[in-house]
């Protein structure tokens, strides 16, 4: 599924600006998630936590990037959206972070994770040798 989902895995600066990208925004729902589940007020909120803890583990190593990147965005919009429970501490709490991590998100899931990724290492692309035939 992820080998159909993506076709190229940028190398060199492209590589690195996918990185950052995914670096970006996977340590950001890292601390978001931590805030969710480490602080005293834990109730409702736990689910979210977990979803972002996992969502930013995934994201910023680059493993399954464009089939976790559908639920990561479909959670922010909610909470920002839907009016769901969130953190006490949330730092998704106005309309114009969510719409900045959307926009971060669809770029990396258009143009895929990059090179520096566990996707690309699992799923890139590969050198096949062809030995030569021997002679008849």
């Amino acid at each position: 599924m992820v080998r159909i989902l993506l076709n190229a895995y940028p190398p060199g600066r492209q590589g690195i600006a996918l990185l950052a990208l995914r670096l970006l925004l996977g340590v950001t729902l890292l601390v978001q998630g931590i805030l969710c589940l480490f602080l005293p007020a834990m109730g409702a909120e736990a689910p979210g936590g977990i979803a972002a803890l996992i969502g930013g583990a995934f994201l910023t190593a680059g493993f399954l990037t464009p089939i976790i990147g559908v639920p990561i965005a479909l959670t922010s919009v909610a909470l920002a959206f839907l009016q769901m429970p969130a953190c006490k501490e949330n730092l998704f709490e106005t309309k114009l972070p969510v719409v900045f991590a959307a926009g971060v998100l669809l770029a990396i899931f258009l143009l895929g994770p990059g090179a520096f990724s566990i996707d690309a290492w699992l799923f890139g692309r590969r050198r096949i040798i062809i030995p030569p035939r021997p002679p008849v």
